[in-house]
This record gives C-alpha cells, structure tokens and sequence, in this order.
C-alpha cells in the first residue's frame, strides 16, 4: 500500500524528495506541446500510431518518440489488438491532471482578459476625463 492510499483520499499526501522528483518528471512529460497534443488526443480513447499522425499532422517518427516518452513516465499505456499497437491514457488520474491543467490554463486566460478589458476601460474613462 503507499504512502497516498494509507493517508485516505481525502487527506494531502506530504511530498517527500522522491514523491518530488517522480511528480517533477511527470510534470516534465508534459512539458512539450506535442506531448499535451498526444494526451488530448487520447482523452477521447485509444488510437494507433498511424491516427495520431493523421490527427495531429506530425511526423509518425515525432509521435512515436513522444509516445515512448509518455509511456515511460506512465501517462500512456499501448495495448497490442492484432497486429495494431493502440495507445491510450494510462489511467483515469493521466485524465484528471490534463483536465486539471487545462481548467487552469483557461481560467488564467479568461482572468487575464477581464483584468486587461478593465484596464483598457480605465485608461478610456482617464481619457474621456482629460479632454
């Protein structure tokens, strides 16, 4: 049993320096665009190779090498079907963080918008007043 399953789902794990570096090196797989592509390319389930290239327009040498990247930090898991190799997510925590991600990064972007619409707003009043 490790260390999050002992202290219960509803409580923070503590990170020690090894939970530290397994989480940055996860943090690191997601760290190139291309990689996050692959990853919301298969959000939508298990694809091949060959309709990741399609999808994404990228190299099939440039999808494999990120999907064997992704495999190692264990965000992608393939699963032989015939003479296919299919990718997937590895689980549905790979979801979540994505998911997690992409809430931040839109919201960021969305408060980032707002606070410069009302600068702009302000800077316009200032404008109107002087003259």
């Amino acid at each position: 049993m490790n260390q999050a399953d002992r202290q219960g789902a509803d409580q923070p794990v503590s990170i020690t320096e090894a939970l530290a570096e397994r989480l940055a090196d996860a943090m690191f797989a997601l760290s190139t665009p291309s990689r996050v592509l692959i990853l919301g390319s298969l959000r939508d389930g298990p694809h091949s190779v060959g309709e990741l290239t399609d999808a994404l327009g990228m190299e099939q040498s440039a999808v494999s090498h990120q999907l064997r990247v992704l495999r190692e930090h264990r965000l992608v898991r393939a699963e032989k079907v015939g003479r296919r190799r299919l990718y997937a997510l590895y689980d549905e925590h790979v979801r979540s963080l994505l998911d997690a991600g992409l809430h931040h990064v839109v919201r960021e972007s969305h408060l980032s918008k707002a606070k410069a619409k009302r600068r702009s707003a302000a800077a316009e009043a200032a404008a109107q007043g002087m003259s």
